[in-house]
């Protein structure tokens, strides 16, 4: 099943529609998109978020985190697995 997602340090994390109210420090971004054709990616990429999309911190909950969304709430990301496409570019 196809879920919008982001990559961080090799992690690939799920974006959920469940809104965060509260973020703390923003710790990385989406650097780079999925190849259409392909549907491969590295580094820190997403699917679903444009270049420059920023990660959250939630306070007091690891390893998830939050993306910032196009209409500027905040959505809850969780770690979904370890990327097979590992490269840290």
């Amino acid at each position: 099943m196809a879920y919008t997602f982001v990559v961080w340090k090799g992690n690939v994390y799920e974006v959920t529609e469940e809104e965060v109210k509260e973020v703390g420090e923003v710790f990385g971004k989406v650097k780079r998109g999925v190849n259409e054709r392909t549907g491969e990616y590295f580094g820190n990429a997403s699917n679903g978020f444009k270049k420059g999309t920023k990660y959250y911190e939630i306070k007091g909950v690891s390893p998830n985190s939050a993306v910032e969304d196009q209409t500027n709430h905040y959505l809850k990301a969780v770690y979904a697995h370890e990327s097979t496409i590992n490269f840290l570019l």
